[in-house]
């Protein structure tokens, strides 16, 4: 979906409409998932990532991510 670049801060992803898949956030390298990555979903919480905490909530199919950063590195929304 798209790049949160290094030092982003108050960051917020919200989805306004039901998509069929999951929010997943990986690193630079295309094999590192922070969040809901290969295969695997997780609950709502708070979730270590880039050196900061992204606290992520889903609402029957609808899903939120947001952090006060600042990331420490790229993080990949996918």
């Amino acid at each position: 979906i798209g790049l949160i670049p290094e030092g982003a801060r108050d960051i917020r992803i919200e989805e306004v409409a039901e998509a069929g898949n999951y929010l997943a956030l990986r690193s630079n390298d295309p094999e590192k998932y922070f969040l809901n990555g290969g295969w695997t979903i997780q609950w709502n919480g708070e979730y270590k990532a880039a050196g900061t905490v992204f606290t992520y909530e889903r609402t029957g199919q609808l899903e939120n991510l947001s952090s006060p950063g600042p990331t420490m590195e790229p993080v990949w929304i996918q």
